[in-house]
């Protein structure tokens, strides 16, 4: 199995030692290699782009405006990702939820 990476500092690719010891820790443990995609080709990673294509579309866009407390934003956010996950049809899964697909 392979994970990819913008190679942002959330996945701790900026400092190198705390990406090293992350990898080592969680990563070969679990039997995935990890992989930095190219800096400014999102191509590289084209189903996570699509996925956040449709989170600032579909979710972002509508109700952030509506969204009042962090609270607030972390339960819509909750919703959208089991929305998205159970519930919605993905086209490229002959509109199936990913849920129902597995």
């Amino acid at each position: 199995m392979e994970a990819r990476s913008d190679g942002g500092g959330e996945v701790g690719v900026l400092r190198k030692s705390f990406f090293e010891r992350n990898n080592q820790l969680w990563w070969q443990l679990l039997g995935i290699k990890r992989k930095i995609i190219r800096k400014g080709h999102p191509e590289d990673d084209s189903f996570v782009e699509r996925s956040h294509l449709t989170d600032d579309e579909k979710f972002y866009l509508p109700f952030l405006s509506q969204i009042n407390s962090e609270q607030e934003l972390l339960q819509r956010g909750m919703w959208w990702q089991d929305y998205y996950n159970r519930l919605r049809g993905h086209q490229s899964l002959n509109d199936l939820s990913p849920y129902q697909y597995l």
